[in-house]
């Protein structure tokens, strides 16, 4: 295998960046130089715990002609190689959806730059114009913000681009943008606060929540390493699906993503309709077949949702900070980044009865409430972990910018028709596979 030294390097870089909560979920991608006439780039739609040096993509860096790698190219390469094309000096270009700085990313204000982080960023940092992910007019906008005197890049409703002269330089550079971000966005609400004394609580509900966070977001992430007893003999669908409940389950208490009252997560066994349930504090699920075996109310009520969206596998009732908060304070939430409506579709307000909610699950969406109860979906399980990590990392982005008292900046409404129809052709795939007794299929597209 030709860079493999390389190649791993780029895995254990993602890695590092998913942990710090600068990734989320298989949001983000990196491009390293190799040589004068070859880059790796990490490919689309893999989950980074997963990755292996096969599936690192190697491309030349002139025409992006792949030589080898098992795998698609991340969506985003044209743009990284903008960048190293025209920045010798840069041998590492991260991309990422880091929750500050995308929050920022929703204003149209700069972002100023601290005196000491100047050296590392540079005096200012460009905003590229909006455009939607992976197209030729992304890179092209993004192409014309770059110059030799900044290290951070802004991309309106999309997330940034750091350059580095290594992988730890470039590392270095996410870290110092979001400590950016995350200065400009108290201060702001600081200043609200003081001066708009009517949503005092409200704002001051937002910065406790801000400033109870650590300046690495990365600190309160830690690697649990539970015993996992042996999963019952099953089926091979529900012995997977097993195993699928309890990788739910880590992946969210790694991502502090069960932050509601009594979180409960289950998953759907296609080839005979029961699922398995339990809250997220069980050891292990226990197998539901019917609402007259759902002693509790949140197995009755995943079943019933089930019933209503033939196309999804496994469901949390739960959230992260931010995700409560944006229920609590606004309840429903616009489309603002490309990859949430893409996935995630549009958060519509809360239903207060059955008959209400039935509605909400008809149009698709992957986010709802019933009541106060927070309710993330999926198609697989692969999906629902994704859709988790999108739906509090765009609330956080979005109650950010919101706070900061300016207008905030939504997606147009062809790229949410167009998001849309892509998640409703997913979703008409995962049904018929689940109408047919089996799993749906990982979607490897955009």
């Amino acid at each position: 295998m030709i860079f493999e030294t390389q190649r791993q390097a780029l895995i254990t870089l993602c890695i590092r960046l998913s942990r710090k909560g600068y990734f989320a979920a298989t949001g983000g991608n990196i491009m390293l130089r190799l040589d004068d006439k070859h880059v790796a780039v990490t490919p689309s739609a893999t989950d980074y715990f997963s990755m292996t040096a096969a599936d690192i993509c190697i491309l030349t860096l002139e025409n992006l002609t792949q030589v080898d790698g098992i795998k698609t190219p991340s969506v985003e390469a044209s743009l990284h190689a903008q960048l190293l094309r025209r920045r010798p000096d840069v041998h590492c270009s991260i991309h990422t959806h880091q929750p500050l700085a995308s929050a920022c990313t929703l204003l149209a204000r700069s972002l100023p730059v601290p005196d000491d982080l100047q050296p590392l960023l540079g005096k200012h940092i460009p905003r590229a114009r909006y455009a939607p992910s992976g197209t030729r007019m992304l890179a092209k906008a993004f192409a014309a913000q770059i110059n030799s005197a900044s290290n951070a890049y802004l991309m309106t409703n999309h997330g940034i681009v750091c350059a580095g002269r290594d992988t730890d330089d470039a590392m270095q550079n996410v870290a110092a943008l979001e400590h950016c971000a995350r200065q400009f966005l108290q201060q702001n609400l600081l200043h609200r606060i003081d001066k708009q004394p009517p949503q005092t609580k409200l704002l001051q509900s937002i910065l406790r929540t801000l400033q109870q966070e650590t300046s690495d977001t990365g600190a309160a992430i830690k690697t649990i390493r539970q015993h996992q007893p042996p999963a019952p003999v099953l089926s091979a669908i529900q012995q997977q699906q097993w195993h699928n409940w309890q990788a739910i389950k880590q992946r969210l208490q790694q991502k502090n993503l069960l932050c509601s009252a009594s979180p409960f997560i289950s998953a759907r066994n296609p080839d005979d309709q029961s699922i398995w349930g339990a809250p997220a504090d069980a050891p292990q699920p226990e197998k539901i077949r019917s609402w007259q075996e759902a002693a509790d109310d949140p197995a009755a009520l995943h079943l019933w949702i089930y019933a209503r969206r033939p196309d999804i596998t496994a469901i949390v009732s739960g959230c992260g900070t931010y995700g409560q908060l944006m229920l609590e304070l606004c309840g429903s939430m616009p489309g603002i980044f490309d990859e949430q409506v893409r996935h995630t579709g549009i958060m519509p307000p809360p239903a207060d009865s059955r008959q209400a909610a039935a509605k909400t699950l008809a149009r698709g969406g992957n986010i709802a409430s019933i009541g106060d109860t927070p309710l993330v979906m999926g198609m697989t399980a692969e999906r629902l972990i994704l859709n988790a990590e999108l739906f509090e990392k765009s609330a956080k982005a979005y109650l950010l910018a919101a706070a900061t008292g300016q207008p905030v900046k939504t997606l147009p409404w062809p790229v949410r028709y167009i998001a849309n129809r892509r998640l409703r052709k997913d979703q008409q795939q995962a049904r018929l596979r689940i109408q047919k007794g089996l799993l749906p299929e990982e979607s490897t597209g955009y």
